[in-house]
C-alpha cells in the first residue's frame, strides 16, 4: 500500500500539480473540517464501482484516501487494492496528520 505525508501532498498541491483526495469521514465530520478541494465519499459507500462513476482525473490517476487516523483509509486501500484498483494513496496520519502539520483546512460548511 502507498502512503504519502500530509506535507508531501500540500507541495503537490500548492504546486498546482492535480490530485484528487477522497475524504472517507462519516458525512458530519467532513462538514466540520477537512483538507481544501477533498471530497466526501463515507468508507460504507466506496466501492470500485462507485469510484469509477465519481473520479475527477482519469481512473489511472492516483487517488488520496483520507481518514481521521489514516487507519480507515488504510483499511480502506487494502480492500479497493484486493479488487484491482492500484493506484490508492493513504495519506499518512489522516486528519490528525493533517492539522497537527498546520495545513489549510476548509471549514466553511
Amino acid at each position: 500500500m502507498k502512503t504519502i505525508h500530509p506535507v508531501e501532498l500540500e507541495a503537490m498541491r500548492e504546486a498546482s500539480q492535480p490530485v484528487e483526495i477522497l475524504d472517507i469521514r462519516p458525512r458530519p465530520e467532513f462538514d466540520k473540517r477537512h483538507i481544501e478541494g477533498a471530497h466526501s465519499l463515507p468508507s460504507a459507500e466506496v466501492s470500485p464501482e462507485t469510484l469509477l462513476c465519481t473520479r475527477e482525473l482519469l481512473p489511472t490517476e492516483p487517488l488520496y484516501l483520507v481518514s481521521e487516523s489514516g487507519a480507515l483509509a488504510q483499511l480502506q486501500a487494502c480492500d479497493l487494492e484486493r479488487q484491482g484498483l492500484n493506484n490508492v494513496v493513504v495519506v499518512a496520519g489522516g486528519m490528525h496528520a493533517w492539522q497537527h502539520d498546520g495545513l489549510p483546512l476548509d471549514r466553511t460548511r
